[in-house]
């Protein structure tokens, strides 16, 4: 029994064996791939060392020689900049020396041979500027390409900017009705009375307006050219009366705190609304007291402040000049009229001139109380001269007609000058803030 267990164990060992031997070689090819890149990693990293050092010790000489090439670039690139500093360094020590040894030769020097020699550096210096001046200059641009104009971009604009052809055409019947009656006038004194009578009138203007101008002022019994300087300085005088006195009472009534403001500024308000001509008598009684009669002071002293000034000036100042100011001028000590002179007239110079515009036409266009207080022809204003503009018998149109277009034309040219600051000053103070 045992002689046969042993033979079993042989073999079954046999097959094992050979099996053993065919899986062997197979088995070791994969454990050897598997270990391979391991192998590599450890032989790279043991390598990596000595390769760094064999590439350091290559690349050295190269490095340096790099190294100084940028280093002969950059002194090249440093060395007339090194030079300018050091020239304007020693400038100063240069010129000192150098007028320490010109200073015994110069004072030697007679004072005939330095204007020569400053007449010949002048005249160099000409000459030098004059070749400069007279040198043509080329300039070569090289071809020129085509360049493509941009594009215009069209910009929005709102439907109640546009303006529409409708627009254009009343702005110009507009015009034309406000143009034509001083063309008309000036059509009549030019022309002769069988002209304008005419079934269809003439349009043209006529060679007759310098006769008639002469007419008109040297007119017996007129003075119409002394009509024009009296009316020219009484509204002179209440434009400067109007614009000083009523911008103090619309500062007072916008700025000054004071028992009964309010209701004072309704009561002058409150005027605005009565005729002119129910004063009229009163006032000329107040004049004759006053022995004011057939004088220019009748015109003016009345007309030193009107309720529509005051209202006017009050709102502009309101609107214009803010309260922190006058509060930062008043803790600065500034006493209450030096704030009026230096601080609210300058800020409202624009309005007071539009006021003071609107008083001057307003004299000069005054008619009513000029007839009731003047009595000599040598005191009247213009429009009191245009109605003694009347021949003995008859009619003269191109008379009268030469006398409203010569009282109208200086109203004209003021608006040609003024017509800007007139717009401007209207609109200051249309928006707050």
């Amino acid at each position: 029994m045992t002689g046969n267990k042993v033979v079993a164990k042989k073999a079954a060992l046999k097959p094992k064996k050979a099996v053993a031997k065919k899986v062997a070689p197979k088995h070791k090819k994969s454990v050897a791939k598997k270990a391979a890149p391991k192998r590599k990693k450890v032989a790279a990293k043991k390598a990596a060392p000595k390769r760094k050092k064999v590439a350091a010790k290559k690349a050295a000489p190269k490095r340096k020689k790099v190294a100084a090439k940028r280093k002969k670039v950059a002194a090249k690139k440093a060395a007339p900049k090194r030079k300018k500093v050091a020239a304007k360094k020693a400038a100063p020590k240069r010129k000192k020396v150098a007028a320490k040894k010109a200073a015994p030769k110069r004072k030697k020097a007679d004072p005939k041979l330095k204007k020569v020699a400053t007449k010949k550096a002048a005249s160099q210096r000409k000459k030098t500027v004059a070749k400069k001046i007279a040198a043509p200059v080329e300039v070569n641009f090289g071809v020129l390409e085509p360049i493509e104009a941009p594009k215009k971009i069209k910009r929005h604009i709102p439907k109640w900017q546009k303006t529409s052809k409708l627009h254009y055409l009343m702005l110009t019947l507009i015009t034309f009705l406000s143009i034509f009656p001083f063309y008309w006038m000036f059509i009549v004194s030019s022309n002769t009375d069988a002209e304008i009578s005419k079934s269809p009138p003439s349009l043209v203007p006529g060679p007759r307006f310098l006769e008639v101008a002469q007419k008109v002022l040297n007119a017996e019994g007129v003075y119409f050219s002394q009509a024009l300087i009296n009316t020219f300085i009484v509204g002179i005088a209440i434009a400067i009366a109007q614009v000083i006195f009523s911008a103090i009472a619309g500062f007072a009534f916008a700025k000054l705190n004071f028992k009964g403001r309010r209701f004072s500024i309704l009561f002058v308000v409150g005027t605005m609304m009565l005729p002119s001509q129910l004063g009229l008598v009163p006032l000329f009684i107040l004049v004759n007291n006053l022995k004011l009669v057939n004088t220019l002071y009748a015109l003016i002293v009345p007309a030193l402040v009107t309720a529509f000034g005051v209202f006017w000036m009050r709102q502009i100042i309101d609107a214009q000049v803010p309260n922190e100011l006058l509060e930062a001028a008043s803790i600065d000590g500034a006493s209450v009229p030096r704030i009026f002179w230096s601080i609210v007239m300058p800020s409202i110079r624009q309005s007071s001139f539009v006021l003071g515009l609107f008083a001057f036409l307003a004299a000069w266009n005054d008619y009513l109380w000029p007839t009731v207080v003047l009595l000599s022809p040598e005191r009247f204003t213009i429009q009191v001269a245009l109605t003694q503009l009347k021949p003995l018998q008859g009619i003269d149109y191109s008379l009268q007609m030469g006398g409203a277009f010569l009282a109208t034309a200086p109203l004209i040219i003021l608006f040609i000058f003024v017509g800007k600051r007139l717009v401007s000053g209207v609109m200051d103070g249309a928006v707050k803030g």
